[in-house]
């Protein structure tokens, strides 16, 4: 009787400490696992970060280049004297500054190419960046300067013709270059940048579906999520 009750106090203390081991073991498992999901929680709002980060400054150059193009462009874009009559900005345009380490996720999404299309793209809109504001630049120091000092003569004549004769055909010439180029990419440009940001929020979307992405809603281009 001894006997069975020494066995018997034996599987006792061996179940007591098989359920202590399995509890400490799940308990640890789930500590684990709530970890895992905690990092990668936080790794996917870090990244949903930088995408709406990206989208943002994508937007901001958009915002940027559209008020050029209104403000500026619009209202003369059809007169023959365009070159001479649309005004320089008097605040430089910034360029556009993607943080493409932030981005690195589109590499596994289902358009891996979007990495160096925006690439790209931040290459070509900061082209037309730098002509905006060369546009302007050489409107303000050597175009005006040219109209002050022929203002006389250049009160006296009605003829587009005779006007870029008195400022002279190189200023002519390049003044007239960079205006129709700043036309033609700022359009192409704003395009470009409409494509890329609805490119990047429907990836993004895809892939951290729970998660708000801001989008650009036209024509009023206020962000949206």
């Amino acid at each position: 009787m001894a006997c069975a009750e020494f066995w018997l106090q034996v599987v006792i203390a061996a179940l007591s400490a098989a359920a202590t081991l399995s509890a400490a073991y799940f308990g640890a498992k789930f500590a684990f696992d709530f970890q895992n999901s905690k990092s990668a929680e936080e790794q996917d709002w870090a990244t949903v970060k930088g995408a709406n980060l990206a989208i943002f400054e994508l937007m901001r150059t958009h915002h940027n280049l559209t008020a050029i193009k209104r403000q500026f462009i619009d209202p003369l874009r059809n007169d023959e004297d365009r070159h001479f009559s649309i005004l320089p900005s008097t605040s430089h345009l910034t360029h556009l500054n993607i943080n493409f380490a932030d981005l690195a996720y589109l590499l596994s999404s289902t358009n891996p190419n979007l990495l160096n299309e925006l690439a790209l793209t931040q290459a070509e809109i900061n082209g037309t960046v730098d002509l905006v504001n060369r546009r302007s630049d050489f409107h303000l120091t050597e175009f005006q300067p040219l109209l002050e000092r022929h203002h006389a003569q250049l009160g006296e004549t009605t003829s587009l013709r005779r006007m870029e004769e008195i400022i002279g055909i190189r200023s002519t010439q390049l003044l007239r270059a960079l205006t129709d180029a700043m036309i033609i990419n700022v359009d192409d440009g704003l395009e470009i940048l409409t494509k890329e940001i609805a490119e990047l929020n429907k990836v993004t979307k895809t892939m951290f579906s729970g998660h708000l992405i801001i989008r650009m809603d036209r024509p009023s281009l206020r962000p949206e999520t």
